[in-house]
């Protein structure tokens, strides 16, 4: 189980099982606490979580992979509600995991400017599709 867990070998798979938590416990409060503010709470401690596993894991970045995946998720419970418990877990370790992965791919990139101006335009046009949802 060390091996697999390598973040020298592997740091994806490390990752995808953070973003997979993180999801399947944010769609869990989702479900049970239908509340903007408790989701919102539980954003900021599921990102620390990940910042300190991911700096515990020697990942690139991981406070900006932090902040980007909060900025993302922020804010998004209300699309999962009126869903079956099963399809609120799926869709948000879904959601989670592939924002990780994305931001994680982008924050190994050389040029920082190139990572922030990337993640400032990804985040804006995630925001403006919530707007327009």
């Amino acid at each position: 189980m060390a091996k697999l867990l390598n973040s020298y070998s592997r740091p994806w798979v490390v990752i995808s099982l953070l973003g997979i938590l993180s999801g399947i416990c944010y769609g869990l409060i989702s479900f049970w606490f239908i509340d903007n503010i408790v989701e919102n709470i539980a954003v900021v401690i599921l990102t620390i979580l990940g910042m300190i596993v991911m700096s515990g894991f020697r990942t690139a970045r991981p406070v900006v992979v932090g902040v980007a995946v909060a900025i993302f998720v922020w804010g998004t419970g209300w699309l999962l509600r009126g869903m079956s418990m099963t399809e609120i877990v799926i869709y948000s370790g879904l959601i989670w995991t592939l924002t990780y992965l994305a931001f994680y791919w982008l924050a190994r990139q050389k040029n920082l400017v190139f990572i922030v101006v990337v993640m400032a335009v990804l985040l804006i046009l995630e925001r403006l599709s919530l707007i327009f949802w």
